[in-house]
């Protein structure tokens, strides 16, 4: 019986294509390999019994087959993403923990270490592998690379999932991508990042987690107002693109207005694949600066 059960499970696991981690998916044989394991060392007889045993203690300490922090083939180890700081209390060397709290169910956010984040602090998760994600699971794969990580949702879906803070940040442009980060400290490798700037949310961060380093965008909206005047008609459009997405609430429309200070008129048009949508309406009225907001 647990042979065919194995065999099943090895076929199943050829069929979804594994996981970019050892034995992942083999971690649910291990209840089928004690048992077999428990009645092999029953039969035994004498020192056999003992030398079992000792053979079976080895094998719980591990042995690393690959270095920390190193990919091959687009397969590694748990422990060369995750490493453990200590078995007991169990712990993992990420300075993320207050972070989570701090944020836990304020907003959503984007997030592929769904197992760490999801299990310890509970926040409103969406995974962008699709774990926790219809849309995103029922995507179809596109081009083969690591096994299960094959599959990655818009920006535009995002968007409209209302996702705020975001791991591995990609969706700004690069001379704007430095003002989205989240710093969470030395021992953290992997990259945070607002996706939309929610003020109410940095408000917090700063207030429960003062270690936590990340940009105040007013202070370059301003610096960028004073020499938005130098700026080409496609630079300005793309760098008013960017705020309008980024600053939510009225700041998005102030940023719009102002941009317009010296009374250009710019022809706003969305394209595909750019995460800033910007609405037709927009792209047909001009843009006025009279010490004040002007209504549309």
């Amino acid at each position: 019986m647990g042979s065919c059960c194995a065999s099943w499970h090895i076929l199943y696991v050829m069929r979804v294509g594994g996981d970019f981690m050892y034995g992942r998916f083999f971690i649910v044989l291990l209840p089928i390999w004690m048992l077999l394991l428990t009645v092999g060392v029953a039969r035994l007889e004498g020192r056999w019994r003992f030398a079992a045993l000792a053979l079976t203690l080895l094998t719980t300490r591990g042995v690393p087959i690959i270095g920390p922090e190193v990919v091959r083939w687009n397969i590694t180890t748990e422990g060369a993403v995750y490493p453990v700081a200590a078995w007991w209390p169990t712990g993992a060397r990420r300075r993320a923990w207050r972070a989570f709290n701090a944020w836990r169910r304020h907003a959503d956010h984007r997030h592929p270490g769904i197992g760490y984040g999801g299990y310890y602090r509970k926040p409103p998760l969406i995974d962008l592998r699709g774990l926790t994600d219809k849309h995103t699971a029922r995507l179809p794969v596109g081009k083969r690379g690591i096994p299960g990580h094959e599959k990655w949702p818009s920006h535009q879906y995002l968007a409209e999932r209302g996702v705020v803070l975001a791991r591995f940040v990609s969706a700004h442009p690069e001379r704007w991508r430095s003002l989205t980060l989240v710093d969470l400290g030395p021992g953290v490798p992997l990259e945070w990042g607002f996706f939309q700037y929610d003020r109410a949310l940095a408000e917090r961060l700063r207030a429960e987690a003062p270690e936590l380093r990340f940009f105040d965008p007013s202070i370059h909206l301003d610096a960028w107002l004073k020499r938005s005047h130098r700026l080409t008609d496609e630079e300005l459009l793309r760098d008013v693109a960017f705020f309008r997405f980024y600053l939510l609430g009225t700041a998005q429309l102030e940023v719009v207005v102002l941009a317009g200070a010296e009374g250009r008129r710019l022809g706003l048009h969305s394209t595909d694949g750019d995460p800033y949508p910007i609405k037709a309406d927009c792209a047909s009225r001009s843009m006025s600066w009279s010490g004040a907001p002007q209504p549309w």
